[in-house]
């Protein structure tokens, strides 16, 4: 049991909330006052937003009178202003939608696929490196810039990259830093697909984990069924970035010259969070809604090379 005047609640997904109670030394003419002191420990910023907003709204009373137990006077104030923000806070985690981060119509969306000499294999992960880091500290306009590599196949490189624009992904191509990259690599890549691709749903958390579990997928939709099944992966999508705390980014992305080709890039804070995300309710609910829909599917195992998140 906590002390009573450090009361600690569980929100949904594992968020805590902790209150604490800071005696206010006031002048003897005046009534004993409190300081109340919150800390959010959550993964959606929206969520974290919500608490805040609620948690500011409380107004602690004031005695207008001095009295002999300081600490009962506090925790009489306190609590019904405690719980009543308390369940502020709840019905914000309810409500909060999840953390998404649907690009504009404008965005662009790039899947590149390269296959690297195995030889020369380590220089070219470590010139990619340097390149990632360039990217995210000097253009703003690149949203996205993940590697992995196939698990079965470790010269195969799968590059997902999000651009706020074409204009952005124009400006990309002349910085300097990615022309040196292309001419120390352009040796070292044996074969190299570009791909156009379409935004279907792209859910994503604000923050990556140390070790994440990176897996990608590529499915063939029945285009008579593709409605249907982009609702219903869309809605899968959202739920799992809504109440799973290890899913951290599903990325659903289409050809863009023909839609009924679709791409995964799913982000795992680790292998039992990808576990425990395949024994979900709503990912169940989206496989046998889905099975008579999809024609092929690949699933495929990937080592991260890098992953790249503008900062919020």
């Amino acid at each position: 049991m906590q002390p009573a005047d450090c009361l600690v609640s569980q929100a949904a997904g594992g968020n805590s909330l902790q209150h604490q109670v800071i005696p206010h030394k006031a002048p003897a003419h005046c009534g004993v006052g409190a300081v109340a002191q919150f800390s959010i420990g959550t993964d959606n910023p929206v969520v974290d937003s919500r608490i805040m907003q609620a948690f500011r709204s409380i107004h602690l009373p004031r005695r207008r009178s001095c009295d002999q137990n300081p600490r009962r006077t506090q925790m009489m104030m306190t609590t019904r202003a405690f719980m009543a923000g308390m369940g502020a806070a709840v019905l914000g985690l309810c409500t909060a939608p999840p953390v998404l981060a649907q690009t504009s119509t404008r965005s662009l969306i790039r899947w590149a696929e390269l296959d690297i000499d195995p030889a020369q294999l380590a220089s070219f992960k470590a010139a990619a490196q340097a390149l990632k880091e360039a990217v995210l500290r000097t253009e703003p306009g690149v949203a996205v810039y993940h590697a992995v590599s196939e698990a079965d196949n470790p010269g195969r490189i799968h590059v997902l990259e999000m651009y706020d624009d074409a204009e952005v992904y124009q400006a990309h191509l002349q910085q300097p830093h990615f022309r040196d990259f292309r001419a120390t690599t352009d040796k070292m890549v044996t074969g190299r697909l570009l791909h156009d691709v379409v935004a279907v749903r792209l859910g994503a958390k604000a923050r990556l984990s140390a070790s994440p579990l990176v897996r990608i997928a590529k499915l063939e939709i029945d285009p008579a069924q593709l409605q249907a099944y982009e609702a219903a992966v869309s809605e899968e999508i959202d739920d799992s970035i809504r109440l799973e705390p290890g899913v951290l980014t599903i990325y659903a992305v289409a050809s863009a010259d023909r839609r009924s080709q679709l791409r995964f890039f799913e982000i795992y804070a680790d292998e039992a969070a990808y576990r425990q995300h395949l024994e979900s309710p709503h990912f169940k609910k989206y496989v046998e809604t889905t099975k008579p829909m999809i024609a092929s599917r690949r699933l495929f195992e990937t080592r991260p090379l890098f992953l790249g998140l503008r900062q919020r």
